[in-house]
């Protein structure tokens, strides 16, 4: 399944939100380093109730809209 996401770096608290066709992703992390798209994963992860491991990001690795691809 491919979802659209859009993530806010260093935002205070981590947080999912389901919007009309995307998610909104609130994370604590910065985005240096790959630091907020490491903890989008385990956020997403935790959402849909797989392991991190099934969870790949698709397009948009330096950007803050990406699409995710999830084995379910």
């Amino acid at each position: 399944m491919e979802i659209k996401v859009r993530v806010k770096p260093k935002s205070g608290r981590s947080k999912v939100i389901k919007n009309l066709d995307r998610f909104l992703v609130y994370t604590a992390s910065d985005s240096r380093n790959g630091k907020a798209n490491d903890e989008l994963v385990k956020l997403i992860a935790g959402e849909f109730g797989v392991g991190c491991d099934k969870i790949k990001i698709v397009r948009g690795r330096n950007t803050p809209n990406k699409k995710l691809w999830i084995d379910i």
